[in-house]
């Protein structure tokens, strides 16, 4: 669901232009992710508008990272929408690795999985589908949510992978593991030094930070 026109692709250096590029691209994933939810998911609309807004701040970054993955290689992130590419050494000399390396772990799995424009979608509605979340007023409407999209998924995942039986378990794993990654990912902001990597509002808002960060 994040459909961008491609421009010529230049190599970028600079710490400021990149943590911009950055900035700017996880605030349109966090936004076109409120969108499809509301489009795309009837059942999604159909929660309490409070859990809906419950629903999306949890699942934002997990839903950012789904879909960063397909702007990871293994020399590094490129944005075809801004026309850049990031070396993964340019990130190394500007100290700012620490906020990527286990990401471009887990972007490597979900590459490997070699899912479908369907599958990804119903990945990130899954992750979004997420009972457990505190402060739900309804969670039996999520976790019907739930069911019905793992079935959805599973139907995806046997037609397009036949021989591959584990499919599933693989995608519940990724899903695991994101939950993981939210605190260590807001623990590299606390530790940027100061003005190194500054969240938007709507990204501090996300992920529970002071205005100091």
């Amino acid at each position: 669901f994040l459909g961008y026109g491609i421009l010529p692709m230049r190599e970028m250096y600079d710490r400021d232009e990149i943590c911009e590029v950055l900035r700017h691209w996880a605030t349109t994933v966090v936004e076109k992710v409120a969108r499809f939810a509301k489009e795309a998911l009837p059942d999604f609309r159909a929660l309490q508008l409070g859990d809906q807004v419950t629903l999306l701040k949890y699942a934002a970054f997990e839903i950012y990272l789904i879909m960063a993955s397909s702007r990871y290689t293994a020399d590094g992130l490129w944005f075809p929408e801004h026309g850049v590419f990031i070396k993964r050494e340019t990130l190394d000399a500007l100290q700012i690795q620490n906020l990527f390396e286990s990401k471009f772990k887990f972007y490597d799995k979900i590459n490997r999985m070699y899912l479908t424009e369907r599958e990804v979608a119903l990945f990130c509605a899954l992750s979004l589908a997420s009972p457990d979340r505190e402060d739900l007023s309804d969670r039996t409407k999520v976790e019907n949510f739930q069911e019905y999209l793992v079935e959805c998924l599973q139907m995806e995942l046997k037609q397009n992978h036949p021989d591959n039986p584990m499919m599933l378990p693989r995608v519940v794993a990724r899903l695991v593991e994101m939950r993981q990654l939210m605190p260590e990912h807001v623990q590299s902001l606390q530790n940027q030094p100061p003005g190194a990597m500054v969240p938007t509002p709507l990204l501090r808002e996300i992920f529970g930070l002071s205005n100091t960060v």
